[in-house]
C-alpha cells in the first residue's frame, strides 16, 4: 500500500473511514428515541412488542458481541481507522437512497470495531446496534434491504458504490441482508471490492464489511461464522394454533410412520423442498406458529402429558451440507470433506405443539429402540436432536437421538 491517505465509505449506512491506523476503536452511542415502524421480519425472528410503561427491556450490551483481531485468523490487527465513528451526516444521492436511509429507524445503542490487513490492503469493519423491540430491529433490517434493491448505484461526497449482487445467504435465517459490491474512490478513481451482511438476532442487528483490492470470501465466511457465534439467541415461546394444517412433503403421515421402522435416525432423507432431511426447516420463512404435518427435526425445550415445546433445526446433508459448513465454520471438517449431518440452528423460536394422548416414544431406533421411557432421567430428548411426527396438526411420535451421541 502507499503511504497516501484513501478516504472510503466502508458499508452502506456506514460512515466514512480512512487508511491507517493500529489500535482498536469501539464507540457506544447514547440512547436515542426509535422511528415508528410496524415493519417485521419473516421467518426466523418473529415480532414481539415493545416494553409498556411498567415493563422493562433487558439490558444488551452490544460491546460483548465484537469481534477481536485473533478471531479473524493470521495478518489481521486492529484498526482504528476502520473501525472509527464520526457524528457527520452522510448523504447519499440519488436523492431516493438518501430519503430511504434516513428513513431507518434509529438504534438504542452502537458498537464498532474495526481491523486491517496490511498484506492484503484490506479492512474489515463490524457494528452491533441494539434496538428496542425486535419489530423496530426488523424495520432496520428491511430499510437495508429497500436500500440495496432501489439504489443498485449511489455515492457519497467521496465514494461511488456498484451494487454487484443481493441476495439473503446466511443459513438457517431469512433475517439477513448480504451484498458485493465495487466502491470507487472518487477522489483518486481508486476500487477495492466489497463483502457486506446484515444480520438480525433479536433486537441486535449486526453489520460486517470486508473492503479490499479484490474479494477475500474465506477471509468474509471466517468473519461472518465468529460474528454469529457471538450474537444472542432469540428465544420466543408461541401458543398453540389449532387451525387446521397441510400435510407436508411428498408422503402421507402414515407412510412416514413405517418408514421411520427402516430409517437410521441419522439417515432420514429428504422429504419437502428444502435441502435438509426431514420435511423442512423454515429457513425459508415458510413455516409460522403452527408446525405443519409432517416429520421434523427439533430440540424439545418442555413435554408434559398435553403439550411440548420444540425449536425447529436445519439438518442438511451432501452438498447442502457443505454448503452450510463453509459459510457458517470454513475450517470444520464438514466444509473441507463434505458430510451427511449437519445441523444449523441460527435463532432459537419455541412453538408450542399439542400432544398426543398416546405418543410414542423412541430412542436410537424405531424399530428396535434402546429406550422408550420418555419419562426416564436420562432419556436422550431432553438433550439430543429428535424427530417428531406430527398428523393432524399432534405430535404423534418423538425419535430421539441414540444417547449419547
Amino acid at each position: 500500500m502507499s503511504g497516501r491517505t484513501t478516504c472510503w465509505v466502508i458499508a452502506l449506512g456506514f460512515l466514512a473511514a480512512c487508511g491507517g491506523g493500529s489500535s482498536a476503536s469501539t464507540k457506544s452511542l447514547p440512547n436515542s428515541a426509535p422511528t415508528d415502524s410496524a415493519a417485521s421480519a419473516d421467518g426466523a425472528n418473529p415480532t414481539v412488542p415493545s416494553a409498556g410503561p411498567d415493563e422493562t427491556v433487558p439490558e444488551v450490551d452490544v460491546s460483548k458481541m465484537l469481534l477481536g483481531a485473533l478471531d479473524l485468523g493470521a495478518g489481521w490487527i486492529d484498526s482504528d481507522a476502520a473501525g472509527k465513528v464520526s457524528a457527520e451526516r452522510t448523504t447519499y444521492t440519488p436523492a431516493r437512497c438518501d430519503e430511504i436511509y434516513q428513513a431507518a429507524p434509529k438504534e438504542a445503542d452502537l458498537a464498532v470495531v474495526g481491523f486491517a490487513n496490511p498484506s492484503s490492503g484490506a479492512f474489515l469493519r463490524e457494528e452491533v446496534r441494539s434496538f428496542p423491540d425486535e419489530a423496530t430491529a426488523a424495520a432496520k433490517l428491511q430499510n437495508e434491504r429497500d436500500l440495496v434493491a432501489s439504489c443498485p448505484t449511489f455515492a457519497t461526497k467521496t465514494t461511488k458504490v456498484d451494487v454487484t449482487g443481493f441476495g439473503d445467504a446466511v443459513p438457517g435465517s431469512t433475517a439477513n441482508v448480504t451484498y458485493t459490491a465495487t466502491y470507487t474512490n472518487l477522489k483518486t478513481g481508486e476500487t477495492r471490492a466489497s463483502n457486506y451482511a446484515v444480520i438480525q438476532s433479536g433486537r441486535v442487528i449486526a453489520s460486517l464489511q470486508l473492503l479490499a483490492p479484490s474479494f477475500m470470501v474465506t477471509d468474509f465466511k471466517m468473519a461472518l461464522g465468529k460474528m454469529l457465534q457471538l450474537l444472542p439467541r432469540s428465544v420466543v415461546v408461541e401458543p398453540v394454533d389449532t387451525q387446521p394444517v397441510a400435510t407436508n412433503g411428498p408422503s402421507s403421515v402414515s407412510a412416514l410412520r413405517d418408514s421411520l421402522r427402516e430409517w437410521d435416525f441419522y439417515a432420514v432423507p429428504q422429504l419437502g423442498v428444502e435441502p435438509v432431511r426431514g420435511s423442512g426447516c423454515g429457513a425459508d420463512g415458510s413455516i409460522g406458529a403452527t408446525v405443519p404435518d409432517g416429520l421434523w427435526s427439533v430440540l424439545i425445550g418442555s413435554w408434559d402429558s398435553a403439550q411440548m415445546t420444540v425449536d425447529m433445526q436445519c439438518i442438511y446433508y451432501g452438498t447442502s451440507a457443505q454448503t452450510m459448513a463453509c459459510q457458517i465454520d470454513p475450517e470444520s471438517s464438514v466444509c473441507e470433506f463434505g458430510g451427511d449431518y449437519f445441523r444449523v440452528n441460527a435463532t432459537k423460536k419455541y412453538r408450542t405443539m399439542s400432544v398426543a394422548s398416546d405418543v410414542s416414544y423412541a430412542e436410537g431406533s424405531i424399530s428396535n429402540p434402546t429406550n422408550t421411557d420418555k419419562n426416564d432421567p436420562n432419556a436422550s430428548w431432553l438433550t439430543n436432536d429428535t424427530w417428531v411426527l406430527v398428523e393432524d396438526g399432534v405430535v404423534q411420535l418423538v425419535y430421539a437421538a441414540p444417547l449419547g451421541d
